[in-house]
């Protein structure tokens, strides 16, 4: 997932200006958000002497405190936070160089609260044929350094 992009809470990820929901990525705005969660996992394993790879997961998602009109899922409450924490997976290589450490990531959305009922786990759209396509599921990322 993109970073900044997820949230608040399980609001749909965009609006057409006309207060229509549609399902589609709009980024022009970030998500801010008042209550911020979030973990990951990740597990690491040498291929030859610099090379390392990993697998993880990575979960967690942002709140508003108090409710907003033109964002009425983003408010956090206790009944309901934890269907909203949304979930990813992936695997990478490390090129770990000891004074550098270089991170080569394929990230992919396994569950998104913002889609509507029977869509929210990704898992079952992913597309080998198009990793990268239409459905921005797939993300690569690259990094210096260790992200935690």
């Amino acid at each position: 997932m993109a970073p900044r992009r997820l949230g608040p809470g399980s609001d749909p990820d965009t609006l057409n200006g006309q207060g229509n929901v549609e399902y589609g990525a709009n980024y022009r705005f970030e998500q801010p958000g008042d209550i911020l969660l979030e973990t990951s996992a990740e597990y690491r394993f040498d291929i030859v002497s610099f090379l390392e790879g990993a697998v993880f997961v990575d979960a967690g998602n942002v709140w508003i405190w108090k409710s907003q009109l033109n964002q009425p899922q983003g408010q956090f409450h206790w009944n309901r936070f934890y269907k909203e924490i949304a979930v990813g997976t992936g695997f990478g290589l490390r090129l770990d160089f000891s004074f550098l450490i270089l991170r080569f990531d394929v990230g992919i959305k396994a569950y998104d609260p913002g889609k509507p009922a029977g869509q929210k786990f990704m898992l079952k759209n992913l597309s080998f044929n198009r990793p990268f396509g239409e459905r921005q599921q797939t993300v690569l990322n690259v990094g210096i350094g260790y992200p935690f």
